[in-house]
């Protein structure tokens, strides 16, 4: 009965094959430290803006200032500072808010929309983040969701998300602000899978949330 001879052959593997994993390698290395440099880029910042924070409300607040008639324009030195601290706990959000939408600020803290109003102040203040860096936990994010933050003064405040919603990035009219309607708009990108520059947003609104002690304080209708 004839034997059954089995040959392995080995052959080195082209040079357009060998490329291919090095630049493979390589993009995945790069990608790795890219990613490690963005995440030490914002740990260290919300490191030093919790230091500054604190400081921020044990300082006595100095009286107002009557404006000159003609100010010079000059750098705000409060531009780097945080305005204030936002956490939802349920969803384990949580970070510093500093002025501005750029991708410096956005890079390393929540954004805030210099054109809403500012923590402790009335109308709306918006406030954004990437989706995939303090904004992660809204994928999970409902109504009734509460949302505690604290000002730069050190006065705290209470939200409850009121709303939920997709919408396109050109639907702005959730950025307006009126001082005659306290609310907190959270906006970041939407789908959180989507790989790439996502083609929706998710938009948070959220109303304050009114302590029964105020409440009872205030005074109620004339008869």
């Amino acid at each position: 009965m004839p034997r059954l001879r089995i040959r392995y052959s080995y052959r080195e593997p082209r040079y357009g094959v060998l490329w291919a994993r090095w630049i493979c390698l390589t993009a995945a290395l790069a990608c790795f430290a890219w990613g490690a440099s963005v995440w030490w880029q914002q740990h260290w910042y919300q490191k030093e803006a919790e230091e500054s924070f604190k400081e921020l409300i044990k300082a006595p607040k100095p009286a107002p200032a009557p404006a000159p008639a003609h100010p010079a324009p000059k750098k705000d030195p409060d531009r780097d500072k945080p305005l204030a601290k936002l956490e939802i706990a349920r969803l384990q959000v949580f970070g510093y808010v500093e002025d501005g939408l750029d991708a410096r600020t956005l890079g390393r803290a929540i954004g805030h929309s210099s054109k809403s109003a500012k923590p402790g102040e009335r109308g709306n203040i918006v406030l954004a983040a990437h989706r995939d860096t303090f904004f992660a936990g809204l994928r999970d994010v409902r109504v009734g969701d509460i949302v505690d933050m604290q000002a730069s003064n050190g006065e705290k405040y209470q939200y409850k998300v009121s709303k939920v919603l997709v919408l396109d990035p050109k639907d702005t009219w959730v950025m307006r602000s009126s001082p005659k309607r306290d609310m907190l708009t959270l906006i970041t990108c939407y789908p959180f899978h989507f790989i790439g520059n996502a083609p929706n947003r998710l938009v948070v609104q959220a109303l304050p949330v009114q302590a029964p002690e105020v409440a009872a304080r205030r005074p109620g209708p004339r008869a």
